[in-house]
């Protein structure tokens, strides 16, 4: 179900609603949901910040067969239910009472 979320992203506000939030550093391809741009550089020392915002079950099958493709090219993915950020910071805000949160490391960039 989707939810509404701010993200504060290097200082710029965004106001999304979204079914998926992803942020990675490192991630391999296998890891679709991190694949928006197509190729994850772990030592740019920026977060990869990929937002999905399907509207039904068909436009989420084509979000994930997108992202999938992306991993495979190597290149950006061209779907109008993503949006793809890199950013040193970001801080998100949403609508959810309750939400997980799994972090395995944070960059923060000085």
């Amino acid at each position: 179900k989707p939810f509404q979320a701010t993200l504060q992203i290097d200082g710029k506000d965004y106001r999304v609603d979204a079914s998926a939030i992803t942020i990675a550093n490192a991630a391999p391809a296998t890891s679709v949901m991190a694949q928006g741009f197509g190729k994850v550089i772990p030592d740019d020392g920026l977060l990869d910040i990929i937002v999905a915002s399907p509207k039904d079950t068909i436009s989420g099958l084509s979000v994930l067969s997108s992202l999938a493709w992306s991993a495979v090219m190597s290149s950006n993915s061209n779907n109008n239910d993503l949006a793809c950020f890199r950013a040193d910071q970001i801080k998100i805000e949403t609508n959810l009472r309750c939400w997980s949160l799994m972090v395995k490391f944070l960059i923060h960039n000085m």
